[in-house]
Parts: C-alpha cells; sequence; structure tokens
C-alpha cells in the first residue's frame, strides 16, 4: 500500500513538474537552468576537491563560474571580438550592406 501512495506521489509530483515546464517563458526557464547549473558545478567542484582531485575541480569550478556570469576562465581564452569578425566581412564583401564586392 505505501508503494502505491509513493507512486501517486511521484505521479502528481511530474505532472505539476512537466506542466509548468511546458508553460514557462523560455528565457526564465533557459536562466534558471544556467543559474542552476553553474551552482550544481561549484559544489561538485568543492566535493572533488575536498577528495583530493584538484584536476578536475580546476575547471568544473571555471565552468560553473561560467555559468554563473561571472569571470570564469575568460582570461585564457582572450575573449570573443565580434568588432573584428565585422571587419573581415565588410573587407570581403565591399560595404557590406548588399552583399556584393565593389
Amino acid at each position: 500500500m505505501i508503494y502505491l501512495l509513493i507512486g501517486l506521489i511521484l505521479l502528481v509530483a511530474l505532472l505539476t513538474a512537466g506542466r509548468s515546464f511546458v508553460q514557462a517563458n523560455p528565457a526564465k526557464l533557459a536562466q534558471n537552468i544556467r543559474i542552476f547549473g553553474g551552482i550544481f558545478l561549484i559544489a561538485l567542484a568543492a566535493l572533488f576537491a575536498f577528495a583530493g582531485r584538484v584536476v578536475f575541480a580546476i575547471p568544473l569550478f571555471g565552468l560553473g563560474l561560467s555559468l554563473l556570469g561571472l569571470s570564469g576562465l575568460r582570461g585564457l581564452s582572450g575573449g570573443y571580438n565580434p568588432k573584428g569578425y565585422r571587419a573581415e566581412i565588410s573587407r570581403a564583401y565591399g560595404d557590406g550592406r548588399n552583399g556584393a564586392g565593389s
């Protein structure tokens, strides 16, 4: 009897979670998943660090910080430069407005 009650509670919980997932705002859902993922990765990095697996902990910590929008490993990669990309397009296609060279 207890298994039936646990099953019904799980069914109701899954249906409620599914309904709220379907009706959620996609932008807010993505932001919440990103925050949860960042916190989870930082907690996992702490667990690895306490277990002595620092080699695994450092990249997980950096990834978690990156998901949270903090510095993370941004200084190592040099960053993304959209201005340089635009300059390459304008050189390849003339003025860049009509897609044809001059």
